[in-house]
Formats: structure tokens, C-alpha cells, sequence
């Protein structure tokens, strides 16, 4: 987990951006370390980027995280990344239990088919940051940028994502730019810009 904090109008998301081959940079350049000491440019199959205002299509939350049609969805690792990224009602969810996966199993599935609507016109900004995530999750990507990932989530919600995050960094680099401080304990590396 990489940190990039700084105040807002600070230059965390452009950094995301220049990061992800969105924006290039003024000077200098963004590489990744390979075998010790080959250095390359990052291309944009090695990263999955979860922006605050995520591009949503008129079509299903399935469609919408996995960017594919229904016939290529990998379905287990939809209701995984799904699942890891609380694309679901909490209040439900909180009402059920471990024992009960058939239950569990039947809400996250409800959720996969509901319709977002034109831009998610028919879900919360909670709910758009959720699928966001999932999206990148569902990609598998090796490093994983995430902008502002817990702004506007509820408290059940926000420490749910941290969880996740934390969970997830096992098999992904994170570069997340936050205004938090929940997840200094667990970074590698903190940038304040």
C-alpha cells in the first residue's frame, strides 16, 4: 500500500492520472522496476484505476464491474470481487451470517442485477465508489489506483473498504490517494504532496 496524501487542490488525483498514462507528465517519467534492475514504462494492462466519478454504462452492476458481456463473465470471480467491494445493501447484508451463504449468495446476486441507470443515474455515489473498486478488483490487475476510495461512505461501509484493501494488498500494489489516516499503519510508503 502506497499513500498519497496531501491537501485537496494538492495534485493527488493528477498524480493518479500521470500514473495511469491519463495525463503525461510535465518532465520526467513513471517506470516500473522489473527483475531487479530492468526498468520499463508502465502500460495500461498493468494497472486498474477506481476514480471518484467512475464511468458507468446503462446496463447491470454484473456488466458495469466485469465489462463484459454475460456470456464471458467469469461468475465466481464476479461474486468475489463483488462480495470484496460491498456491492450490496449493508443493512441487509449486517443481518446475515457467515453460516447462512445461501442467503448471502441470493443478495449479492439481487444487487449484480440491478440496473444503474444512464451515468448510475438510479444508484448513490457510495454505490458508484463500490463498483468502482469491484471493477478494478474484477480486473486483477498488479497494481491497483484508487482515488478517494472511502469519501462519502458511511462508517460500516468506509472500515468494510479498509478491510478489503488490506486483505487485497497480499496480491496487489495499492496507490491510493487519501485524506485519512486509517490506512498509515499498513503502508509501505507514505507521499505528501
Amino acid at each position: 500500500i502506497v499513500l498519497i496524501k496531501g491537501a485537496s487542490g494538492s495534485g493527488k488525483t493528477t498524480l493518479l492520472n500521470i500514473i495511469s498514462n491519463f495525463m503525461n507528465p510535465d518532465k520526467g517519467t513513471i517506470s516500473i522496476i522489473e527483475n531487479k534492475n530492468f526498468l520499463r514504462t508502465i502500460h495500461k494492462n498493468d494497472i486498474a484505476y477506481a476514480t471518484q466519478y467512475p464511468l458507468l454504462f446503462d446496463d447491470d452492476l454484473a456488466f458495469n464491474i466485469s465489462l463484459q458481456p454475460v456470456e464471458k463473465i467469469n461468475l465466481e470471480k464476479l461474486f468475489k470481487t463483488s462480495l470484496s467491494a460491498g456491492c450490496f445493501d449493508y443493512r441487509e447484508y449486517s443481518n446475515l451470517t457467515n453460516k447462512n451463504n445461501e442467503n448471502l449468495y441470493k443478495l449479492v446476486s439481487s444487487f449484480l442485477k440491478k440496473k444503474v441507470g444512464r451515468n448510475g443515474s438510479k444508484i448513490s455515489g457510495g454505490q458508484r465508489k463500490r463498483i468502482s473498486l469491484a471493477r478494478a478488483l474484477y480486473s486483477n490487475r498488479k497494481i491497483i489506483l484508487l482515488d478517494e476510495p472511502t469519501a462519502g461512505l458511511d462508517k460500516n461501509f468506509e472500515k468494510y473498504i479498509l478491510n478489503t484493501i488490506k486483505r487485497e494488498s497480499q496480491k496487489h500494489i495499492f496507490i491510493i490517494s487519501t485524506h485519512i489516516d486509517k490506512l498509515d499503519e499498513f503502508a509501505k510508503h507514505i507521499i505528501n504532496l
